[in-house]
């Protein structure tokens, strides 16, 4: 008994005749609001402005947050170099002028080949006296703070770009 009131029903929309959603949208598009329809239109547009904003505050925290990330110091392959070709700097940890050739390479100094002459036997088997000191793999010496460009010409590491 359901199906067949449904199947008129079906039929009748698919005719356009009685009833039917065709009928039921021209009846409607007739009667809206104009006020309310220009109060719809203005709160869609109050949406989307305000997620426009939230995106684009977004976006700028993505941007700030990425900027403030530390960068990897383009010195790796350099240090890497050094410590592969056999170049070691003794210092100390107080000392002025380690910290200061520390800070040429940035977060590369890791991979430099380094010895704490204030832990190390080596600084006195060396005979190290002033920081901080290269000991280059031909054997000789650099005392005091020397310039990266200098490091790569006497051991054949490339500094970058």
């Amino acid at each position: 008994m359901g199906r067949g009131k449904y199947r008129k029903r079906a039929e009748a929309a698919a005719s356009g005749t009685g009833g039917g959603t065709a009928g039921n949208a021209e009846k409607t598009a007739a009667t809206v609001n104009p006020e309310r329809l220009a109060a719809q239109q203005r709160r869609r547009r109050k949406v989307i402005l305000t997620w426009s904003i939230i995106a684009a505050a977004l976006v700028m925290a993505a941007v700030i947050v990425w900027s403030l990330l530390p960068k990897p110091s383009p010195y790796i392959g350099f240090a890497k170099c050094l410590t592969a070709e056999g170049a070691v700097m003794y210092g100390t940890d107080w000392c002025t002028h380690c910290q200061a050739q520390k800070r040429l390479f940035g977060d590369a100094f890791a991979d430099v080949a380094f010895e704490n002459c204030d832990y190390a036997a080596a600084c006195q088997e060396k005979n190290i006296t002033g920081y901080p000191t290269w000991i280059l793999p031909d054997g000789e010496r650099l005392e005091g703070m020397q310039p990266l460009q200098l490091l790569a010409d006497k051991t054949g590491c490339s500094l970058p770009g």
